[in-house]
């Protein structure tokens, strides 16, 4: 057998990790930022919160002296200093007397950041004023993004390096070996001497992959070279073989004329439930049908076909279909113990028997009572109208007196006749039997 080559194309393992580990340092750079991001974020605010915190406690004893002091000028001065600090937009003083200061660029007041009452010095009296503050978004932003900035890189670096050091590990510990062994697996041949394998790598006072990979090759090569040795005999038993080929022919023609008479039998026969099959029958009728016409006795055949099977078999499964075919088959060998009867299966869940020396009262008779016992055996079957199992029969007789012709058509015309009266039963409610044409079958036969 010819193992077609694969058409995919090659790509260094090396360079595959390498992807992989740059891939995955990618992610763990961006998963590493975000959240440096975030503990960035929170250390600023705090860092703000403080300043701001310390700044009010300096500057509100300040502005408590000059608001009393009604100097707007050191409150001015006072509010200025607060607002100097970049991380600070602007800050407003507002006094109970309506006076307001304000520095800086943005909005501070409504929505301020930051808010602190101005006490009275007297204590527990009306505060003279609030302070409030708002921050500098956009310096705290840029000190963020230059923080989270300097802590990325860095990080990038340092992954980078451990990357690079890596990729130059593994070409030197799995890359270069495993090349070896692909020139050599491309060398392996089971028509001639392979050499072992041999890796030049440094002496290590362990084993690793590479070096079970190595002894497995080394196992293949012994395998090839005993697949040889076994090969090279074969080919000389052959040659003995073929000097004995008559004698073994010879015996193995007896063997097979046994085992044909055996088949010959077998074929005689249905697998499944036992009966005789078709090809049976139709040597069987062809003899009676002789018999008939040379001695002049009645012969008749009664069709057999079971009810709504194929709803049995969806409803059941083809198993308990065959369950069922087997029980039918036991019914009519119980019912056919005369010498000469035949019970046939002619295919799927068509049946026959071949009544031979018997009339048409005694067919009918033979295949009512059949009709009853499996009608007895209560068969479930939901998809049946009665609920069970049951099957439609057609009879066909000749004997002396009737309208059938006694020639080499007779089991030709039974045959049809039968078919005919089955499918009349099945036309007329089923579970019946039918022996003769009728307009109207109100009773089973």
């Amino acid at each position: 057998m010819t193992v077609q080559a694969d058409a995919r194309p090659i790509q260094s393992i090396s360079r595959d990790i390498l992807r992989r580990m740059v891939s995955i340092a990618a992610l763990f750079v961006v998963l590493v930022s975000v959240v440096q991001s975030w503990v960035q974020y929170r250390s600023e605010i705090e860092r703000v919160d403080a300043l701001v915190a310390t700044l009010a406690g300096s500057h509100v004893p300040l502005l408590t002296v000059a608001l009393w002091d009604i100097e707007p000028v050191v409150a001015r001065r006072q509010v200025a200093m607060i607002a100097a600090h970049p991380e600070i937009a602007s800050a407003r003083l507002t006094t109970m007397i309506g006076m307001t200061f304000r520095t800086g660029a943005g909005r501070a007041g409504d929505g301020a950041d930051f808010a602190a009452a101005i006490p009275h010095p007297r204590g527990g009296e009306e505060p003279l004023g609030e302070l409030s503050v708002s921050y500098n978004w956009q310096q705290i932003r840029q000190n963020i993004l230059v923080s989270v900035a300097m802590a990325t890189a860095k990080l990038a670096l340092f992954i980078l390096f451990i990357c690079v050091l890596v990729y130059r590990v593994i070409v030197a510990r799995l890359k270069k070996p495993l090349r070896q062994i692909a020139r050599y697996s491309l060398r392996l041949s089971p028509d001639r001497d392979n050499p072992p394998l041999r890796i030049q790598r440094p002496e290590r006072p362990w084993r690793d992959e590479i070096d079970l990979m190595s002894e497995g090759f080394d196992t293949l090569r012994e395998t090839i070279a005993r697949y040889r040795s076994e090969r090279d005999r074969a080919m000389a038993a052959l040659a003995m073989e073929r000097d004995q080929l008559e004698q073994r022919v010879l015996a193995r023609t007896a063997e097979l004329e046994e085992h044909r008479r055996e088949l010959i039998r077998l074929t005689r026969t249905d697998p499944l439930t036992g009966l005789a099959n078709r090809r049976y029958f139709d040597d069987a009728k062809r003899l009676e049908e002789r018999r008939a016409r040379r001695q002049g006795t009645p012969i008749s055949l009664v069709m057999i076909d079971v009810d709504h099977f194929k709803a049995y078999n969806d409803r059941y499964g083809h198993a308990a279909g065959d369950r069922c075919l087997v029980r039918l088959a036991q019914l009519m060998r119980e019912h056919c113990r005369r010498a000469g009867e035949l019970a046939v299966r002619l295919g799927g869940e068509e049946f026959a028997l071949l009544l031979p020396g018997q009339g048409r009262l005694a067919a009918i008779e033979l295949a009512q009572k059949l009709r009853q016992s499996l009608y007895e055996v209560n068969l479930l079957h939901e998809g049946s109208p009665i609920g069970r199992v049951s099957v439609s029969i057609g009879c066909a007789t000749w004997e002396p007196g009737c309208d059938l012709p006694l020639d080499d058509k007779l089991f030709d015309r039974l045959l049809s006749l039968a078919d005919r009266r089955l499918y009349q039963a099945k036309h007329h409610g089923r579970n019946r039997v039918v022996a003769e044409d009728r307009d109207s079958l109100g009773v089973p036969w």
